[in-house]
C-alpha cells in the first residue's frame, strides 16, 4: 500500500508544478483553441449548405444531398482526431520526461508532439487514436479529452439496453474485451513515441511484454491504483457537496448563489488534481522502462517563476469552466424557478401518466409543467410510458417491452 501511495500520491507531489504545467497547456490549448476552430468550422459547413441540424435522423440525407458539409465535416473530424493524437503524444513526452528526472517546459512537451505527429505516418497515428477511443471507457487507464466528451452513449438510452438481455450481455462482452486489448496494448504509446517502432512492431512488443504474471501484475496495479485515486476524488467532492448543502440551509438565495459558484470552483479544482495524479500513475508505469525523449531544460529557472506559470494557467482553466456557471447563477438568481412534474405523479400520489395522478398532482404541488413520455406499441398505437418496460408498473410480475406489446 505504502508502494501504492507512492506510485499515485509521493510521486505526483514530487513534481506537482511540472506535472500541472504540462496538462494544464495541453488542455487549454484544446478548450481555448481547438474546440473553438473545429465547432466554427462545423457551423460555417452547416450555414454554406443551409443543414440546420445534424443527428442520425437526417444524417443519410445530410450525406446525400450535401456534399459541401459532408466534406467539410470530414476534414473537421480528421483534425479533430489528429488533435487527440497530439494531446496523447504530448503527455507521453511531457510525463515520461518529468518522471526521468528533466525539468521540461509545457511548451517543450508540446512542440516535440507536433514535431513528432508531422513525421508519422497513417498507421502510427491511427494506433494512437484507437488506442486512446479503446481506453477511454477505463479510468484506470484513460486521459480525459475535452475534445471526446459528447462521444458517450445518451442517458435516456441506458434503460433500454438495460432492459434488454441480449443488449447488455453484448455491451459486457464488448466492455470485458476492450478491458482486456487495452491492458494486453498498454505500452504501445511508449513504444511509437519514445522507441519510434512502427505499428506492428508496438503492438507486438506490448503484446510481449504484457504476458502471463507481467500482464496481471499491471492489471492489479492500475486497478489499485485506480480505486485509490477514485477514493481521493470521492472525498473531495463529498467535502465540495457537503459544503453547499450547509450553505443552502442557511435559506439565503444570495449565499446560495455565491456558494454555488464557490463550490463550483473547488470542484474544478478538484477534478483538475486528481485528472493530473491519475495521468501522472498511468504515464510513469507505462513509461519506467522507457528512454524518453530529451526535452528543453530549462533548470536555470527558478522555482518561483515556474509555480507563477502553474497557478496562471490554473485561473485560466478555472475562468474559462467558472464563467459560464457564474452568469447562470447571476441571471437566474431571482428568476422564478419552474416546478416540472415528473412522471406526472408527486409523492407516489397514482399511477405515472394517469389523470387521475395528474389531477391530483396539480392540486397538491401546483406544478407549471407536467412531464410525460410517449411510447408505441407492437401494433402501432402510441401509450403514455415512462420505462420502456412493465416491470417498475407492475412491480415485476412483467418484464416485457412495451415495443414488443400489442395495445
Amino acid at each position: 500500500m505504502k508502494r501504492l501511495w507512492e506510485l499515485t500520491w509521493g510521486r505526483f507531489w514530487q513534481s506537482r508544478w511540472a506535472f500541472s504545467r504540462v496538462y494544464l497547456a495541453v488542455t487549454i490549448v484544446i478548450t481555448a483553441l481547438a474546440i473553438p476552430v473545429l465547432k466554427g468550422l462545423v457551423y460555417v459547413g452547416q450555414w454554406l449548405d443551409n443543414v440546420p441540424f445534424l443527428s442520425l435522423s437526417n444524417f443519410k440525407q445530410m450525406l446525400l444531398q450535401n456534399p459541401a458539409f459532408t466534406v467539410i465535416l470530414i476534414m473537421a473530424i480528421v483534425a479533430l482526431l489528429a488533435v487527440f493524437a497530439w494531446q496523447a503524444v504530448s503527455y507521453v513526452l511531457g510525463f515520461s520526461a518529468i518522471h526521468a528526472g528533466q525539468k521540461p517546459t509545457a511548451l517543450s512537451a508540446m512542440k516535440q508532439a507536433g514535431y513528432q505527429i508531422r513525421r508519422m505516418g497513417f498507421g502510427r497515428s491511427a494506433l494512437i487514436v484507437a488506442y486512446g477511443l479503446l481506453a477511454l471507457p477505463f479510468p484506470m487507464l484513460t486521459f480525459h479529452s475535452a475534445l471526446l466528451t459528447d462521444v458517450k452513449i445518451p442517458e435516456f438510452v441506458w434503460p433500454t439496453i438495460m432492459a434488454t438481455t441480449w443488449m447488455w450481455g453484448t455491451l459486457a462482452i464488448l466492455f470485458v474485451g476492450a478491458l482486456f486489448l487495452a491492458i494486453r496494448f498498454f505500452y504501445v504509446l511508449p513504444e511509437l513515441v519514445l522507441h519510434q517502432q512502427s505499428a506492428k512492431t508496438a503492438l507486438r512488443n506490448s503484446w510481449q511484454k504484457t504476458a502471463g504474471r507481467a500482464g496481471w501484475r499491471l492489471m492489479f496495479k492500475l486497478f489499485f491504483g485506480s480505486l485509490l485515486i477514485g477514493a481521493m476524488t470521492l472525498l473531495a467532492f463529498g467535502v465540495t457537496y457537503l459544503l453547499q448543502l450547509g450553505i443552502d440551509q442557511l435559506g439565503n438565495l444570495d449565499a446560495s448563489a455565491l456558494g454555488a459558484v464557490l463550490t463550483f470552483i473547488l470542484a474544478t479544482l478538484s477534478d483538475i488534481l486528481f485528472s493530473i495524479v491519475g495521468l501522472q500513475f498511468v504515464f510513469g508505469l507505462m513509461t519506467r522502462d522507457y528512454q524518453v525523449v530529451a526535452l528543453t531544460d530549462f533548470v536555470s529557472k527558478s522555482k518561483r517563476s515556474k509555480r507563477w506559470v502553474g497557478t496562471f494557467l490554473i485561473l485560466n482553466l478555472i475562468v474559462q469552466g467558472a464563467t459560464p456557471s457564474f452568469w447562470f447563477v447571476v441571471n437566474t438568481a431571482n428568476r422564478h424557478m419552474k416546478i416540472i412534474s415528473h412522471r406526472g405523479v408527486d409523492g407516489g400520489n397514482g399511477v405515472q401518466n394517469t389523470i387521475p395522478a395528474l389531477q391530483d398532482t396539480v392540486a397538491k404541488a401546483h406544478p407549471d409543467y407536467v412531464e410525460m413520455d410517449i411510447r408505441q406499441t407492437k401494433d402501432g398505437k402510441w401509450v403514455l410510458m415512462h420505462d420502456p418496460t412493465l416491470t417498475t408498473l407492475t412491480k415485476g410480475a412483467s418484464n416485457k417491452s412495451i415495443s414488443d406489446l400489442t395495445l
